[in-house]
């Protein structure tokens, strides 16, 4: 299963819906998120799918919240972050879940924090990213986390950063990325795909292999002109829905991770509101 979760500060910003990730065809409803929240970001366990951050007219969130993938059902609450944030990038491997990035109450900065994907609880310190950052696009390997592209407002920012899931430290250089500001991505046992960057032209694509570092490279084209995106996988296909500029949209389309080419049409998301949430 790939799991669609926020993505809008209104009531529409609580949906969570899911599809089947080796059989195309539009999206089912699943449950509702905690609170609604937009620009949230997520990751998972095979068990566990864990969303956390964004903001809603409330103000900034805290709240990290998860649901069992394999059932369906309304979101519980998992525990709190360091500090209420919007913009955070997150990715995970089968232990943990790693929170980079984002803005707070002053601005983006570098911090990186981890929960227990199993277990429930406050997020822990993990280290720091190496230049504050927002808006990167998160994936994972069973070793790395690798944290893509970004903004410090004003300034967009095309690094790629990486950190050892296992081991608690600061980021390292990765290489750098051909567009920037990505939310999720996709990833098989050895490459992560970016799909429909937040900024012109929406349609790029472009992929990293994990296990090394150096820039990303031309992977192919999406199916429509839609920025913000997210991206979830089931390390043989990658599927992008949702998205919201220069509008909003519910197309889903997909990938061969293993190989490069130009995404195709894979259904709709039931909403158009999954405008820049988490996929996992």
């Amino acid at each position: 299963r790939g799991l669609f979760m926020g993505g809008d500060p209104g009531p529409e910003g609580r949906i969570i819906e899911y599809i089947t990730i080796p059989t195309a065809g539009d999206a089912t409803d699943f449950g509702d998120m905690v609170s609604d929240a937009k620009y949230c970001s997520s990751c998972s366990s095979n068990t566990r799918g864990v969303v956390t951050a964004g903001e809603n007219p409330s103000g900034k969130r805290d709240q990290i919240e998860f649901v069992t993938i394999s059932s369906t059902g309304d979101a519980i609450d998992f525990g709190n972050l360091l500090a209420a944030r919007t913009y955070v990038s997150a990715a995970g491997n089968q232990t943990r879940g790693v929170i980079a990035g984002g803005y707070t109450s002053t601005p983006y900065d570098n911090v990186i924090q981890y929960i227990t994907i199993a277990t429930t609880g406050d997020s822990v310190d993990f280290g720091d990213l190496t230049k504050d950052n927002s808006n990167q696009g998160g994936t994972a390997s069973p070793i790395r986390a690798i944290f893509a592209g970004g903004a410090d407002w004003p300034a967009q920012i095309r690094t790629i950063e990486y950190v050892n899931i296992p081991s608690l430290g600061n980021a390292m250089d990765f290489g750098e990325m051909y567009a920037t500001l990505y939310n999720n991505g996709a990833t098989s046992s050895t490459r992560a795909v970016y799909s429909r960057p937040g900024v012109s032209p929406y349609r790029v694509m472009e992929y990293i292999t994990m296990a090394t570092g150096g820039n990303a490279v031309s992977f192919g084209e999406a199916s429509i002109n839609i920025g913000w995106a997210t991206g979830t996988s089931d390390t043989i296909r990658g599927v992008f829905g949702g998205g919201q500029s220069p509008a909003t949209t519910n197309t889903i389309d997909y990938i061969h991770i293993a190989t490069e080419g130009d995404a195709v049409d894979f259904g709709d998301l039931t909403t158009q509101f999954h405008r820049s949430g988490g996929a996992c």
